[in-house]
């Protein structure tokens, strides 16, 4: 049986357990075999490139990114791949949506550009939850106006209750149409990027760089609904046993949870690959 020759993960929920953390030396040693086999690993995830090159500074070179839920994708060696920023009109209409609508906004929008993270100081103080989310996601500068932003957006980020968030996510595509893709990550989570952008499409220029294909080299693990178009673009899709029951009922599990390295025990041990890891 040929190896798979491309493996992605999602991070929160997926790759990295409750405390935000992964196992680093099996982490280093499937980096190895992988390497053996001429195969990719691909970290695709919602958060921005500055979280994911902090996280994984041991392994800058060795992997390719696939960030903001796929509106920028880097090659391992450094290469941009694709960069997809919203129009200005879609961040205006996404603004307009967030406020207007009768949802109870925990999160405050956080406008990611390359490389500067923006918040709009009236959403800076309502909650607890907010000011840790800000401090996770680690907003650089406060606005008072959308005109203070003078560079491309590539993601707005921002969270509700966790019951008001498909509600919203589908008002909200409805509102914005073809000018942006609305999805969301689970617990409340809602990103908004543009048109055509997710995870599938950002691992298919990865995939293009090394002249592979989805349909015959992927392993994709995922646990939340912005992880569904790349596990049905894989050949090997995983849902993680605590994921949505979205994926969870669609797809097979892999061999554990995520406080329990699901993604690399399902590595190791799979019948995709040829002798053990």
């Amino acid at each position: 049986m040929t190896y798979p020759k491309l493996f992605a993960t999602d991070l929160d929920g997926t790759f990295l357990n409750d405390y935000k953390k992964f196992n680093r030396r099996r982490f280093t040693e499937i980096l190895a075999q992988l390497e053996t086999q001429q195969a990719h690993f691909v970290v695709a995830t919602g958060r921005d490139i500055d979280m994911i090159q902090k996280d994984f500074a041991d392994y800058l070179g060795k992997i390719d990114i696939v960030a903001n839920n796929g509106a920028l994708v880097v090659a391992a060696d450094g290469t941009v791949l694709h960069t997809q920023t919203l129009a200005s009109t879609a961040v205006i209409d996404a603004v307009d949506a967030i406020e207007s609508m009768p949802f109870k906004l925990t999160r405050g929008a956080v406008f990611v550009s390359a490389h500067h993270k923006y918040m709009l100081k009236r959403h800076k103080d309502f909650s607890i939850t907010n000011l840790v989310f800000r401090r996770l996601v680690g907003v650089t500068t406060y606005i008072d106006d959308l005109s203070e932003i003078e560079e491309p957006i590539l993601k707005i980020t921002f969270g509700f209750e966790a019951d008001d968030t498909m509600l919203f996510i589908q008002q909200a595509q409805a509102k914005l149409g073809e000018h942006a893709h609305v999805t969301t990550s689970g617990y409340g989570s809602v990103d908004i990027v543009g048109p055509g952008i997710n995870k599938a499409a950002g691992i298919q220029y990865v995939a293009n760089h090394y002249g592979l294909a989805l349909a015959d080299d992927l392993v994709a693990f995922g646990d939340g609904l912005n992880d569904l178009e790349m596990l049905k673009a894989a050949k090997y899709p995983f849902a993680m046993p605590n994921g949505d029951e979205g994926l969870t009922e669609m797809f097979p599990l892999a061999v554990a949870d995520n406080n329990h390295a699901g993604v690399l025990e399902t590595i190791a041990t799979d019948p995709f690959i040829d002798g053990d890891i």
